[in-house]
């Protein structure tokens, strides 16, 4: 099974109790990844300004990734 995605996106907001305790506040991501299953961390970006990505790198990814300049080349 291939799961895609970014768990360092917003996850779901649960406001029920019952929902809470049978789990649903934490994402597919979270437990898998807190089962120790393997991933892999796709690492280049081509949506935001270099400046943003960065940022973002930075902040969210311990700089492991990269922006490529998709937008800006295409312009041209």
């Amino acid at each position: 099974v291939t799961l895609l995605g970014d768990p360092c996106q917003l996850g779901s907001c649960v406001t029920s109790k019952e929902a809470e305790r049978k789990g649903f506040s934490h994402t597919l991501f979270e437990q898998l990844f807190n089962m120790k299953m393997p991933y892999k961390l796709l690492n280049q970006q081509y949506q935001m300004h270099p400046t943003i990505g960065s940022i973002v790198s930075s902040l969210t990814y311990e700089n492991g990734t990269t922006t490529l300049n998709a937008l800006s080349e295409s312009a041209n």
